[in-house]
């Protein structure tokens, strides 16, 4: 099994009040603007994008999406999806995650 080295992007994990963030940019736009809104905020959590599926006679995997951060009406519904970038530029986002953005 392949061992993990550093991060492609040269961030820190951190944790803060229980969550494990994948940078501390990530933190601090939680701190900055999510915290204190008033909305239940589900952290990293998974949703299924597309179900598992056969294709020519072979099982394909299911593709799931995890973003950032999630914010919730009261009802539980998606009020709105953030996913945390560090980068500047639409350029450096790679393709696989604009894919699963889009089909969320």
């Amino acid at each position: 099994m392949r061992r993990r080295g550093k991060s492609t992007y040269y961030n820190h994990k951190v944790e803060y009040q229980g969550y494990k963030f994948d940078s501390e940019g990530e933190r601090d736009f939680y701190i900055n603007y999510l915290e204190k809104s008033g909305y239940r905020i589900a952290v990293h959590k998974t949703y299924k994008v597309l179900d598992l599926f056969e294709l020519g006679g072979l099982r394909q995997r299911s593709i799931g999406y995890t973003p950032d951060f999630v914010v919730l009406n009261q009802d539980g519904t998606i009020k709105h999806v953030y996913d945390y970038k560090s980068a500047t530029n639409h350029k450096y986002i790679q393709p696989p995650a604009k894919i699963r953005f889009k089909l969320f």
